[in-house]
């Protein structure tokens, strides 16, 4: 089954640069202020190379970046075929021996750029508030390993630990998947991908303002203006460079999973910004999953943006998001 063509409204989100500005959170349009200041004079992301843009990414990802101590972090190494291996970064605050539930994280970047240095900060967090083993995933990066690349090593990373976390000090029995933009989509896939291949092995996944659709949708066209931070021409120079120039691509259930049947999925937490250029991706797989019947909650932050996750030391509401994705994993992995 493929979703229809038909898009949602979003009523949320005023038209008018002004009107939407007045809507923003204070502490969220301070956080976007110095970042326009840090990054006055430079070129659009858009207009960078993938190499430009990964530098760009992590000096913007460092302002105001607080990364808070956890009794363990350690880098190991996950076999994920074809003769690779990826980096996998542990973050445990627990002193328990015994093995521990897992939430797998998929950095965003716009599968171009990210990396486990860009959301460390926010790995340490959700590691300290939740008590769980976070794994954070560096996946390899797009136009060099263009989709279906990382998603295929992402399921590995999965299976390995199902099959192999005890280990490591990972409960294989209670793993969930999460990440941020395009991580939210990876996690997607990884959770169909798995479904497809009748492998129930993630117990519950957790889904931050991810891009789930290569069709236009409202809020792409009523903020693509990029004056939030995330725009219109960079979402096409990032799906570009993910899929490449076949048109087949994206309509792809694993690239784009609002084309996919949403059907037999563990429950789901989707989290997005009131003012996030890819909103109504949040709001459409949301009414998607309501159809077919699946267990989620769906949580809209009316005055943040996109990437609003990294600014949880300047933005109260984005802590209280962090606070809650922390008690979810708590409910549903312990």
């Amino acid at each position: 089954m493929t979703a229809s063509n038909k898009t949602l409204a979003s009523p949320a989100i005023p038209a008018g640069v002004a009107a939407q500005e007045a809507r923003l959170d204070p502490e969220m349009a301070a956080v976007l202020a110095t970042l326009r200041a840090h990054n006055a004079g430079k070129p659009a992301y858009d207009t960078l190379t993938p190499e430009q843009y990964r530098q760009r990414l992590a000096d913007d990802r460092a302002v105001g970046a607080n990364p808070v101590a956890v009794a363990r972090v350690e880098n190991i190494r996950v076999p994920v075929g074809n003769g690779r291996d990826a980096t996998v970064r542990l973050y445990s605050n627990s002193s328990d021996s015994s093995p521990q539930p897992v939430l797998v994280y998929l950095h965003g970047g716009g599968w171009v750029g990210g990396s486990l240095e860009t959301h460390d900060h926010v790995a340490r967090q959700l590691a300290l508030a939740s008590g769980v083993l976070i794994a954070s995933v560096d996946y390899p990066l797009a136009p060099e390993n263009p989709f279906p690349e990382a998603p295929r090593q992402i399921v590995e990373v999965v299976r390995w630990l199902a099959q192999h976390g005890a280990t490591i000090g990972v409960d294989g029995s209670r793993i969930a998947i999460g990440g941020d933009s395009a991580g939210g989509n990876l996690a997607m896939a990884t959770l169909l991908a798995l479904r497809d291949a009748g492998e129930p092995l993630i117990r519950y996944g957790v889904l931050l303002y991810g891009c789930y659709s290569a069709r236009e949708l409202p809020s792409h066209q009523l903020l693509g203006h990029g004056k939030f931070g995330l725009g219109g021409s960079s979402l096409t120079y990032y799906w570009n460079h993910y899929l490449g120039a076949d048109p087949a691509r994206r309509l792809d259930p694993i690239a784009a999973p609002l084309e996919a049947d949403l059907h037999g999925l563990p429950p789901l937490f989707l989290l997005t910004g009131g003012l996030d250029t890819v909103s109504d991706d949040s709001r459409q797989l949301a009414a998607r999953l309501a159809a077919a019947g699946q267990s989620f909650r769906y949580q809209e932050y009316p005055g943040l943006v996109h990437g609003f996750i990294h600014y949880y030391a300047q933005v109260r509401t984005a802590a209280k998001a962090l606070a809650t994705i922390s008690d979810e994993l708590k409910n549903h992995l312990r």
